[in-house]
């Protein structure tokens, strides 16, 4: 189902976003700007399922971007940042890692920001909505709750 894949992805990508927060509030600055980084990638990648385009299972926003904007040129608007996130994230995974700043972690928020209110991905959060109301992740992900009894 197509709506379930939208919203897995979407769902994952909040998760991360949420994930980062945390982690920048426990002043655990490498892990959420890495957090940052794959709820940018998530949010883009939601778009290219949704419009049916092949995704690649890597961790190149750079590459997932040019294919959001070969279907839509909106999506240049956030491609310097984009671009600056995947040398900082590369930076990241080996070692000699680079110092994570305040700033950096600015950046990134203030990026999934610019990601998730593009017009394509509001349309992606929007469709869901009206099709399966304020709650369609309940919807859509029907949570089974295994009841433990006392015997």
């Amino acid at each position: 189902m197509k709506d379930h894949d939208i919203a897995e992805w979407l769902i994952v990508a909040d998760k991360d976003t949420h994930s980062a927060i945390l982690l920048n509030d426990g002043n655990e600055l490498e892990n959420a700007l890495y957090h940052c980084t794959q709820a940018v990638e998530k949010y883009l990648k939601s778009y290219l399922i949704a419009n049916n385009i092949m995704i690649n299972y890597n961790h190149h926003i750079s590459e997932t971007l040019k294919k959001c904007i070969n279907h839509d040129n909106v999506f240049c608007e956030i491609l310097s940042e984009c671009n600056e996130m995947t040398t900082i994230v590369n930076k990241l995974r080996y070692p000699k890692r680079m110092d994570v700043t305040k700033n950096h972690i600015k950046d990134a928020f203030c990026l999934i920001e610019k990601v998730k209110n593009l017009k394509p991905i509001q349309n992606l959060y929007n469709d869901l909505i009206n099709k399966y109301g304020e709650n369609w992740s309940n919807v859509l992900f029907k949570k089974v709750v295994n009841i433990e009894t006392d015997v």
